[in-house]
C-alpha cells in the first residue's frame, strides 16, 4: 500500500513512526510505503491511483470535483490553534484596523482567522486586513519585526518572536465553528478501497498503534521529527507533546464537513454547489479497525 502524508509536522508523528518502521504494520497484513507529498500534489496523486491512501487537510474540494474518486474514512482532531499578537495587542478586539498574517489564502490559519473575526463582529477587508507570507516561519519574522500584529501558530512560539514581545492573545481551538477547519482527513482511492477493504482496515489499525506509541513515547517521535524538520530533539519533542490532542482517529461527520465547506465558500476558495459530503464519507472501517 502506498500511503502519503503532507509534511514532517507534529500532527503526522504517527505516520512518521510507520515510515521509520513499516514492519509494525505486518501484523495487520499490510506492507505500507509512506511518502511525503505536498498538499496540492497529494489529492491528484490519490485520484490517479499513484498513492492509495492520504492523510491531508484537503479532501472535500477533490471529492467535489471528481465525485466517487475518493472516500473519507475518518479524521484526526484539530491541532492547537493559538493566536499570537504583538506587544501592543492584548485581545482579538484590539486587532480592529490592524494587519494579521497567514501563510496562504485558504490555508487553515486563513480560514480560522476569517471565522474568528466573523464571530467577533469584524469583517476581513474593512475592519482587519490579512496578508499572506507563504510560510509559518515567515509569519514569525513579520510578527517579530512588527510588520503584522497577529498570526496563528502551533505552539510553542519560537524564541525570536517571544523576545520581541509577541505573546498569546487567545486559544482558538475548542470552538465548534473553528475545530473542523483543522481536521486532517484519512482518504482512500475508492477503487482501491473496493478491491482491498481488509488492507485499508489494517492500515487504519496500524496508524492506531502508531498513535499509541507517540502518546507513550513522545521523545521517540520527537527524535524522528527533529531529524526530518532540522530541529533540536528537545524542541521537536515539545512540539509533539503540545499536539497530543491531535493523536486520534475519529469519525468524520457530514455536518463537520459542511462547516469546512461553508468556510471555503466564504473565503472564495471553492464553491461546492449541491455537493453532499455524506456521499463520500465511510466511517464504518473505524468500528472494525
Amino acid at each position: 500500500m502506498n500511503f502519503a502524508y503532507t509534511g514532517a509536522v507534529p500532527p503526522y508523528a504517527p505516520e512518521m513512526l510507520i515510515a521509520n518502521d513499516p514492519g509494525m504494520c505486518a501484523q495487520y497484513g499490510v506492507k505500507p510505503v509512506l511518502t511525503i507529498l505536498q498538499t496540492p500534489v497529494a489529492s491528484p496523486a490519490l485520484v490517479s491511483g499513484q498513492v492509495d491512501m492520504v492523510v491531508s487537510a484537503e479532501f472535500l474540494q477533490t471529492a467535489a470535483k471528481q465525485p466517487g474518486s475518493t472516500t473519507a474514512l475518518g479524521r484526526i482532531p484539530t491541532v492547537p490553534l493559538h493566536l499570537y499578537g504583538g506587544k501592543e495587542i492584548n485581545s482579538i478586539a484590539g486587532l480592529k484596523g490592524k494587519t494579521v498574517g497567514a501563510s496562504t489564502k485558504g490555508s487553515l490559519a486563513d480560514l480560522v482567522l476569517r471565522q474568528t473575526f466573523k464571530d467577533n463582529g469584524m469583517t476581513v477587508g474593512s475592519d482587519v486586513e490579512i496578508t499572506y507570507a507563504g510560510s509559518s516561519n515567515a509569519l514569525v519574522g513579520l510578527a517579530a519585526s512588527g510588520a503584522i500584529q497577529a498570526f496563528i501558530y502551533n505552539p510553542p512560539l519560537p524564541e525570536v518572536a517571544a523576545k520581541a514581545g509577541v505573546h498569546e492573545i487567545a486559544k482558538l481551538d475548542g470552538h465548534p465553528n473553528v475545530d473542523p477547519l483543522g481536521f486532517s482527513v484519512f482518504s482512500v482511492n475508492t477503487k482501491f478501497l473496493q478491491a482491498n477493504r481488509q488492507a485499508v482496515s489494517g492500515m487504519l489499525r496500524c496508524v492506531g498503534d502508531a498513535i499509541n506509541k507517540v502518546k507513550s513515547d513522545p521523545e521517540a517521535a520527537g527524535a524522528l521529527l527533529a531529524k526530518a524538520a532540522s530541529q533540536t530533539p528537545e524542541a521537536a519533542t515539545e512540539q509533539v507533546k503540545q499536539n497530543m490532542q491531535a493523536y486520534a482517529i475519529l469519525p468524520f461527520k457530514p455536518e463537520e464537513a459542511k462547516i469546512i465547506m461553508s468556510a471555503l465558500e466564504s473565503a472564495g476558495i471553492y464553491q461546492f454547489g449541491t455537493f453532499d459530503p455524506a456521499t463520500v464519507i465511510d466511517n464504518t472501517l473505524l468500528t472494525s479497525s
